[in-house]
């Protein structure tokens, strides 16, 4: 049996060194864990955010595409037709929030027509609409708002 400085490292680690190596690890192993889960939550959100993105291009497109209606009670439930359709799932939320009618005058400049005065012009080339358009992702992880201007 050896003695003296070399027995002692000969021996082995103690019982309460292995538990303080067991804590020291259990610590660090809590902080990756903890690392991960932001990152994985991090990263569901920008996707949510691609996807609103190409989701607001599609009703964009559907919008413009549609065919212009101007009655001042059934627009709402036209475009809605079109949003539906756009719609990824039914989780995700697209809301037509308001429409407005306008009537661009001859300087071009554009004006509001009071609610329920002349909603619709006589002349197709003075109308002009702006849909403002809400996009929200499943849980509202993201959400972008839009406004498309539509003239037939």
């Amino acid at each position: 049996m050896v003695k003296g400085p070399a027995a002692r490292s000969e021996r082995g680690d103690t019982l309460i060194e292995l538990m303080i190596a067991i804590v020291v690890m259990g610590v660090a192993m809590v902080a990756v864990i903890g690392a991960l889960v932001s990152s994985v939550r991090a990263s569901g959100s920008i996707k949510y955010r691609a996807q609103v993105s190409q989701v607001v291009t599609r009703v964009v497109n559907d919008v413009q595409l549609a065919p212009w209606d101007c009655v001042s009670a059934t627009p709402l439930n036209t475009y809605q037709g079109v949003l539906s359709a756009v719609r990824p799932t039914t989780a995700w939320t697209i809301t037509l929030t308001s429409i407005e009618n306008w009537t661009r005058n001859p300087n071009f400049d554009v004006t509001t027509d009071p609610a329920g005065a002349n909603p619709c012009p006589t002349e197709p080339t003075k109308q002009v609409q702006r849909l403002t358009i809400s996009v929200s992702s499943p849980g509202d992880t993201a959400v972008q708002t839009i406004q498309v201007v539509k003239r037939p």
